[in-house]
């Protein structure tokens, strides 16, 4: 009898113990590149994570997996000691462009670019295909409309800030989010300056 332990650790850690096949073929649609024996996450250390007093390191390969809410993962073999698990964690929330910067605490690659296409995953001028590209395009819609809808609210409350002439929210977490929504923001100032929810948004266009 095959035992299934799940937990979430710290940093958006997912780590699985003794997990049977069918357990993935339960979770929902994503896209999920080929194998990848040569990239960043090879051998690398997974921060945060402990199983049994020992840490934990990826094994020989990875792939990248791509979720409709747009989060950006990596999953692979752990090596915990002498605990053989698989698992993986956040990379980066896909902006409205499909593209994002990996989170500083992700180890293996903090604060690269990572972007997605029909065709798969590009990162550090490396290109990794999926292995259903018709399931991965099928998820870019909701992933495009969810990415523009948190992008209504962070250009939103930059307005809110440019019209106080404050920077209260100002943190480089909170800049590269507005950087990432650049593209929302010039189609509102394209159209009357308002956003998808009728907010004013004029005070960051060009005048």
């Amino acid at each position: 009898m095959r035992i299934r332990i799940v937990a979430v650790l710290a940093g958006s850690v997912l780590v699985c113990l003794a997990c049977s096949p069918a357990s993935r073929a339960q979770q929902p649609a994503t896209g999920i590149t080929g194998e990848i024996t040569d990239g960043p996450v090879v051998g690398r250390r997974v921060a945060s994570m402990i199983v049994m007093n020992s840490p934990c390191y990826y094994g020989t390969h990875f792939h990248y997996e791509l979720t409709a809410e747009g989060e950006l993962r990596v999953h692979a073999p752990l090596v915990c000691g002498k605990v053989n698990a698989g698992g993986g964690e956040q990379i980066c929330i896909l902006g409205p462009e499909l593209n994002c910067q990996s989170r500083k605490e992700f180890g293996p690659d903090p604060n690269s670019a990572y972007a997605v296409d029909a065709s798969g995953v590009t990162t550090g001028g490396k290109h990794y295909a999926w292995t259903d590209p018709q399931q991965a395009t099928a998820l870019f819609a909701s992933i495009r409309a969810r990415a523009a809808r948190k992008c209504d609210h962070i250009l939103f409350d930059q307005a809110v800030d440019a019209k106080r002439n404050s920077t209260s929210t100002s943190t480089p977490e909170v800049a590269a989010e507005q950087a990432a929504c650049e593209p929302v923001l010039q189609q509102a100032c394209a159209s009357g300056a308002k956003l998808q929810t009728g907010k004013d948004v004029s005070v960051l266009c060009p005048h």
